[in-house]
């Protein structure tokens, strides 16, 4: 499924003409100045994939489409004031534009980052140790009112005391903690674990996703899993933009790739790419040890 058809970043001489009629132009002016040779505009697959070494903007370029097309996304991203401005001078083209009957853009799109992943963790952290200071102040209550009261008297403070006293008899401490609102404790999985579940949770079966480093954190095993869910996606009516270093997910069949690294910015298969060749190398330098 296609959303979004292409994209185009301003070339250097029109980034050169905006900076040059801006006033008072500070040093740092991210993205201006970050692609020191003009990108050719993207054409893209259903799933479409940017490759290049780090600091070669694939990032930038997933948030620059992220924020033109208004997507969702849970956390900040890398900006200065310059970064709105260089977002005006970009172009993108909606897939049916030319036949002027445009697909639209779902609602579920969204930019995910690995940093979702980890704020998803820490958040499920936090959640835990409010639950459990929580279950510490009722399991008190509990002990207090069935340990301190009486049934035969009122006057230690009357019906309300004598009814909590009455409760607290029918509950262990946990069941007491529940039947007053302390929730269950969240299983806490693996970084890895936690990054899949992320994805396939928050990937939906509609929807235009840039998916950025979506490995970091998961094993190979883990990789390959993903690879084939986003496979699979494909085949219901989602469209894929992904920014990675890894050799299993840019082996996705059909995957178009762009080499951000490469002098111009090039489409290449995936067996072509440094990442890929070192791995392959390495493997057979050492390939007696796999006999």
């Amino acid at each position: 499924m296609l959303y979004l058809e292409s994209f185009t970043l301003p070339d250097m001489a029109r980034q050169e003409f905006t900076l040059n009629n801006m006033p008072h132009v500070e040093s740092n002016v991210y993205p201006f100045k970050l692609f020191t040779e003009n990108i050719p505009t993207l054409e893209f697959a259903p799933v479409t994939i940017l490759y290049g070494g780090n600091g070669s903007g694939k990032t930038t370029i997933l948030n620059l489409i992220a924020q033109y097309l208004e997507l969702g996304r849970s956390g900040p991203y890398n900006k200065t004031k310059y970064f709105d401005v260089f977002k005006m001078l970009c172009s993108a083209k909606l897939a049916g534009e030319d036949e002027r009957f445009s697909v639209p853009i779902p609602a579920d799109s969204r930019y995910i980052s690995s940093d979702d992943v980890f704020s998803r963790i820490l958040k499920t952290r936090r959640d835990n140790e409010e639950r459990d200071l929580r279950l510490n102040e009722e399991s008190r209550n509990w002990r207090h009112d069935i340990q301190k009261l009486r049934l035969n008297t009122w006057e230690q403070g009357g019906y309300e005391k004598f009814l909590a006293h009455r409760n607290a008899l029918r509950h262990n401490p946990g069941s007491y903690a529940r039947s007053r609102g302390v929730s269950e404790r969240v299983r806490e999985y693996s970084n890895g674990e936690n990054a899949f579940l992320y994805f396939t949770d928050t990937i939906g079966e509609t929807g235009l996703y840039l998916l950025d480093e979506p490995e970091n954190s998961l094993a190979p095993a883990m990789q390959l899993q993903l690879a084939e869910f986003l496979r699979a996606s494909l085949e219901l009516r989602t469209q894929f933009i992904i920014a990675t270093h890894s050799p299993l997910l840019l082996s996705l069949p059909g995957a178009r790739i762009y080499d951000l690294s490469s002098s111009p910015v090039r489409e290449r298969p995936w067996f072509e790419l440094e990442n890929v060749r070192l791995m392959h190398d390495f493997f057979m330098h050492h390939h007696e040890d796999f006999c």
